[in-house]
């Protein structure tokens, strides 16, 4: 299917929207409280609840002011998928420090402030979080799932696959990690292993997005373009506001010759993370199939921005500029 995300050729991953991580925020955002969150929501000892409408009593007097009412731990980590999805990664992680200690002291707490850091690209800060946490539990697959990612961030596969298999011994039927599994083989070309991973992926869990976009690449392998679009079409409407199954579906309806289609996928997908280098280098192939080389090269201007030492998009864009004869640009992106 060309060049692709993850898995793909270039090996690069797309994350969820805001990050993978927030596929579980709705879990925590619902339980992380426990205990401490609802003392937060108890009434000062000796007094009433606070509230909006509370109103000063005449021995108070009108100049006495009502506290501002704090939002809670889970109006707090409600903000995290908006800052996560603008990039703002500093607004993110202070998030963290405005929740009680009691709360910021919580595993799933931790956990979930380690995969912003390693969404933020601080890696060693995640690593050392999650660490501690499986230091004092071995046997926590949340922990080892997110050091698996600070892994995969580092290049460092095996020591990726190693935990991976960890976590399926632990629960043969955490879906992610198998998900995950299935990525790593198919980056092999081992099809049916990978398809197997997926499938076990899918069967514990059928929203799984990773799972949904490998078996559509297997099913794409297998010469099944109706099952590879079917299965994107799944990941697209469970996921609406992810690239990537919209720059895997544009890539069914290239190589398909539906030029149109898929430039409208594209498009989508430019609007949801038009940071994404690789958006940009599917956008301009298709712009260029389509005979439109001022705007391709543009797009591929933009993803010499976006990636400088990335040489592909620099490929492409020397080829425009040989072709129109300005030899010194095409010279110079080579």
């Amino acid at each position: 299917m060309g060049v692709m995300m993850r898995p793909t050729v270039s090996l690069q991953r797309f994350a969820f929207p805001a990050g993978e991580l927030l596929i579980s925020l709705a879990i925590l955002v619902s339980c992380a409280g426990g205990p401490a969150s609802r003392a937060e929501k108890q009434p000062p000892s000796g007094g009433a609840v606070q509230t909006e409408t509370t109103k000063p009593t005449p021995e108070q007097g009108p100049s006495a002011a009502v506290p501002e009412k704090k939002p809670t731990t889970e109006q707090l980590l409600a903000t995290l998928p908006q800052l996560l999805e603008k990039g703002d990664y500093r607004g993110a992680l202070g998030v963290f420090d405005s929740l009680a200690p009691a709360v910021a002291e919580k595993s799933d707490i931790r956990l979930l402030k380690a995969s912003v850091l390693v969404s933020a690209g601080q890696a060693d800060g995640a690593r050392k979080i999650v660490q501690g946490i499986i230091d004092g539990d071995g046997q926590n697959t949340e922990a080892l799932y997110v050091l698996s990612t600070i892994e995969e961030a580092a290049g460092r596969e095996k020591e990726q696959q190693a935990l991976l298999e960890r976590i399926v011994s632990i629960n043969p039927k955490e879906d992610r990690a198998l998900a995950a599994l299935g990525t790593l083989t198919y980056r092999h070309r081992v099809y049916k292993t990978a398809e197997a991973y997926f499938d076990k992926s899918l069967a514990a869990n059928p929203k799984n997005g990773e799972a949904l976009i490998g078996k559509a690449r297997i099913r794409w392998q297998y010469q099944d373009p109706k099952g590879a679009e079917g299965l994107l079409n799944q990941a697209i409407a469970e996921y609406p506001r992810w690239a990537a199954p919209l720059v895997e579906r544009a890539r069914v309806y290239r190589e398909a010759g539906f030029l149109k289609e898929a430039l409208t996928d594209l498009d989508t997908a430019k609007a949801l993370d038009g940071g994404n280098y690789w958006v940009a280098i599917d956008r301009g192939n298709v712009l260029l199939d389509l005979g439109n080389k001022a705007e391709a090269l543009k797009e591929f201007d933009r993803a010499h921005q976006l990636d400088p030492k990335n040489f592909l998009s620099y490929v492409y864009s020397a080829g425009i500029r040989d072709e129109q004869g300005d030899y010194a640009g095409a010279e110079r992106d080579y």
